[in-house]
């Protein structure tokens, strides 16, 4: 079919550039190259993009072709475009990956019952998984919408495709309302899935395909200008070989659950916490999820902590303070508190030294900055008013969740658990024993874990 496609566009034609899906996801690349290799005027280029974000390449590429521009010029352009564009999906739910084996059964019921949605984007010429959307459908579409086009991205705004599989006009409206009050685009295209997509992602997926803007302005707006505004009915469903449409397995969704990513970070709510350096806090404890894991635990510790550190104060058990001061150095440093770090290092050289005056004029200074840490970060870790009481059904099956990914020693999957449940309000009892659950995973104390849990089960 390649070969009579070239064969024939070739009539029209002194060079034929053929764009193809990307190579991760897709086998028309290799097939096309092959059939490529018996012609002497065509050119086959990996997109490294799937579904409508590939047609704004082929756009740029026509226009340019348009102009008069050389085939290395074009290609050259193209791989400029190509860093530009960002495409990316969420999906409703998992059944269909379910039902064609890429999650377990186990796996889909429990990315359900916790109200987890993947969101898929393309990276490194492969389309993976960019995160997980809690909440309902339209809480975690909309999540998905801010991530999309993050506040420190600046598109391209004459168009936007929204491309879909299964939404119904309602839905459609109200996605571009939404749209719409995040980015004023110009033109919104809303385009109809593929069957590849469709068939393998389910109703109810959709994806925001852009280009940001740069260097060059490819003018591209003027192609949608005479299109309607009436949606589903502006373009003809996309095509894409059901076969070649690779989307993530359950082993994409545990290896690639990473933290949604951007060419910039975007500001953290953790950057004006006083007395962090979260910089400092990052490269000490490897990576930004470590970070963020430690500090939770800083702050779910504080009352054991800090009474244990008095407790031993007010026996005059300088042995112990000892201990304990040299512990909170070492977390305050691992979580970027260096001036508390320090505070605590210099009341354990005097543990050590039985310097008993210093530690009694130094004792309370240091007690103060560990409150003032752990109230700063109440705002995010405090337990919010607004947060919905979890089910007992969700509860349980957390539980269960967790019990047998502790048997597993699966890290990955038992913190999404532990992530998750944070969205809900716990009673009390439940509430300490995830506290107690989170410090266990941190020192992937399995059988910790375990314990814990089997005492309810």
């Amino acid at each position: 079919a390649l070969i009579s496609f070239f064969t024939n566009e070739l009539k029209k034609a002194h060079h034929l550039i053929y764009i193809t899906l990307t190579t991760g996801s897709s086998r028309e690349y290799g097939r096309a190259v092959n059939v490529a290799k018996t012609f002497d005027n065509v050119t086959v280029y990996n997109s490294e993009c799937l579904s409508s974000a590939t047609g704004i390449l082929v756009m740029i590429a026509a226009k340019l072709a348009e102009q008069g521009a050389p085939v290395d010029k074009i290609i050259s352009e193209l791989n400029d475009a190509r860093s530009l564009i960002r495409c990316s999906f969420v999906i409703k739910n998992t059944d269909i990956m379910a039902r064609r084996d890429r999650i377990s059964p186990f796996m889909n019921n429990l990315l359900e019952t916790l109200w987890l949605r993947p969101m898929l984007r393309m990276k490194n010429d492969k389309l993976g998984v960019g995160g997980f959307l809690f909440g309902n459908e339209q809480r975690c579409y909309e999540k998905y919408i801010d991530h999309a086009i993050p506040i420190n991205v600046y598109p391209d705004t004459s168009f936007v495709f929204i491309t879909y599989a299964g939404m119904s006009e309602e839905e459609l409206v109200w996605i571009e309302k939404k749209l719409n009050e995040r980015t004023k685009f110009e033109h919104i295209i809303f385009q109809k899935a593929s069957a590849g997509i469709s068939s393998n992602c389910g109703e109810g997926t959709f994806g925001i395909l852009y280009i940001v803007k740069g260097n060059r302005n490819y003018n591209l707006g003027p192609i949608f200008a005479k299109v309607s505004a009436d949606k589903a009915d502006d373009f003809e469903e996309e095509y894409e070989n059901e076969e070649d449409i690779q989307i993530p397995t359950e082993t994409d969704l545990i290896r690639e659950s990473a933290v949604y990513e951007e060419q910039t970070r975007e500001p953290e709510w953790y950057d004006d916490i006083p007395g962090i350096d979260p910089e400092i806090a990052i490269k000490n404890s490897g990576s930004k999820e470590a970070f963020l894991s430690v500090l939770k635990i800083y702050y779910d510790t504080y009352d054991a902590k800090s009474a244990e550190i008095q407790k031993y104060y007010d026996e005059k058990d300088w042995e112990n303070y000892t201990i304990k001061v040299h512990a909170l150095k070492s977390s305050s440093r691992l979580v970027g508190a260096v001036d508390l770090g320090d505070a605590a290092a210099a009341l354990e050289a005097a543990g050590n030294e039985k310097d008993v005056e210093f530690i009694e004029g130094h004792h309370a200074a240091l007690m103060e900055g560990y409150l003032a840490i752990r109230s700063a970060l109440d705002a995010q870790y405090g337990v919010g008013d607004d947060l919905p009481d979890i089910p007992s059904d969700v509860l349980r099956d957390a539980y269960g969740g967790l019990l047998e990914f502790a048997e597993n020693m699966d890290y990955e999957l038992a913190k999404m658990v532990v992530d998750s449940v944070k969205e809900y309000r716990l009673p009390s009892e439940d509430a300490e024993r995830f506290k107690n659950i989170q410090i266990c995973l941190s020192k992937l104390d399995w059988d910790g874990i375990k314990v814990l849990i089997h005492d309810i089960m």
